[in-house]
């Protein structure tokens, strides 16, 4: 029950961050070599493909000063 949680909220959370990429018209490159990243793993992040580590979110959430809040559900 816990990994379909983190699964669901990694989804929203990747989903936000292209959002975030796409409306600044960054590359997958400049947000790569910013972040010292692969393009890939930031690619796979946001195509939801594969399970990429907290350490990876927790990079390009600084990256791009994101927000991330926690309500909890009825």
């Amino acid at each position: 029950m816990t990994t379909n949680y983190n699964r669901r909220f990694k989804h929203e959370i990747s989903q936000q961050l292209a959002q975030i990429r796409i409306s600044r018209r960054q590359p997958i490159f400049e947000v790569a070599k910013d972040c010292c990243l692969p393009p890939q793993l930031i690619d796979r992040l946001e195509c939801r493909g594969r399970q990429i580590s907290w350490k990876t979110y927790y990079r390009l959430i600084d990256y791009y000063n994101y927000r991330v809040m926690l309500v909890p559900q009825p």
